[in-house]
């Protein structure tokens, strides 16, 4: 009994040992597959790796796709709203300021001589168009030189923005504020279009006057200048005038405030025809017509200024300015092709001691 016993004992564990070793013949799959389908098996394998990875790089591509996209939106959101902006950004406006670096010097600006600010906007016309000083072409009146001086030297200064339709015009006052008497340097500076011609074809008109506290009438009318600006040309007809005697195109020629009837022909005599026979034409003498400032020559502004001057005024002192800015129609730069351009102007006061 013993001996079955332990034969039985000794099947049974032969048996586990047996269902060990099948079973882990199982796991291994060595007994159940052929060399062929265990070599079909583990190329599946690797080929199920490299698809993943495939995957992966084609999620990674995807999400940087996804990215350069947004930031594409963006960029383009961003330039739009740039864009808009700049719609809103009135390019015919002039900014003025006055500014000093020292504690000392004080100086402000009005336009109706109640509020004093430190910047002031002369908001332009919505349009910019070619209009001129010469009273032949009928266009919108230009305040010439005389009557600009004369406004200046009056006992009431109208003051404030008086734009005309198409060109701009403001007169506006500097005060000294400080405790004593300041040097004021000031400019009137310039930025263009340099695609196009028609910072060619602008006009500049700028008056001042000074009135001190206690300055009578004849300090105030020694101290009042009116000058027209206008950009140097390149025009070679302009060679033969008067005004350019000794100049060549290198130094660029002298512009006038104004050009006759006819005078871009090819047949015009500018040496002879320019200043001759006034009186009908513009119902003026040449006396007249010069000392309004037709036919008078313009001073050159450069590249990134119309002028620069320096003054001084007096404590409690006033500054009469004087602007007026234009497309002048009978200058030959005055062309269709100009359109699209810009020309863009700013009036700065700088006080020192």
């Amino acid at each position: 009994m013993s001996d079955e016993l332990e034969n039985s004992n000794l099947t049974l564990d032969g048996m586990n040992e047996s269902g060990k070793g099948a079973s882990s013949a199982q796991r291994d799959g060595s007994s159940d597959y052929s060399p062929e389908t265990r070599a079909d098996l583990d190329a599946a394998g690797e080929n199920s790796i490299v698809a993943k990875k495939r995957i992966k790089r084609e999620e990674l591509r995807r999400k940087v796709k996804r990215v350069a996209v947004i930031v594409l939106v963006v960029s383009l959101i961003v330039t739009l709203l740039a864009y808009i902006l700049l719609l809103f950004d009135r390019s015919n406006d002039v900014r003025i300021t006055a500014s000093s670096p020292d504690d000392d010097s004080h100086i402000s600006l009005s336009f109706d001589d109640t509020y004093w600010a430190t910047y002031l906007d002369a908001e332009g016309p919505s349009e910019f168009w070619n209009v001129s000083y010469s009273p032949v072409y009928e266009q919108e009146k230009i305040d010439d030189k005389g009557y600009v001086r004369a406004l200046l030297t009056g006992d009431d200064i109208p003051i404030g923005v008086d734009n005309g339709k198409n060109f701009i015009r403001f007169t506006c006052m500097l005060r000294n504020d400080s405790d004593t008497d300041v040097t004021v340097d000031y400019e009137m500076a310039l930025d263009y279009d340099n695609n196009s011609g028609l910072k060619d074809a602008v006009r500049v008109m700028w008056g001042e006057s000074i009135k001190a506290p206690d300055g009578d009438i004849s300090d105030q009318l020694e101290r009042t200048n009116v000058r027209v600006y206008a950009a140097l040309s390149d025009d070679p007809r302009l060679a033969c005038t008067k005004l350019n005697e000794g100049r060549s195109a290198e130094d660029g020629y002298l512009e006038y405030v104004a050009y006759p009837v006819g005078s871009d022909a090819p047949d015009f005599d500018w040496q002879n025809d320019f200043f001759k026979k006034l009186d009908s034409p513009y119902g003026m003498t040449t006396e007249d017509a010069l000392a309004n400032g037709f036919l008078e020559p313009t001073e050159p502004f450069g590249e990134d200024f119309v002028f620069k001057n320096t003054t001084t005024l007096a404590r409690g002192g006033i500054m009469y300015c004087y602007v007026c800015i234009w497309l002048e129609g009978s200058d030959f730069d005055c062309v269709d092709s100009a359109l699209g351009g810009y020309v863009k102007l700013g009036v700065n006061f700088f006080a020192h001691s």
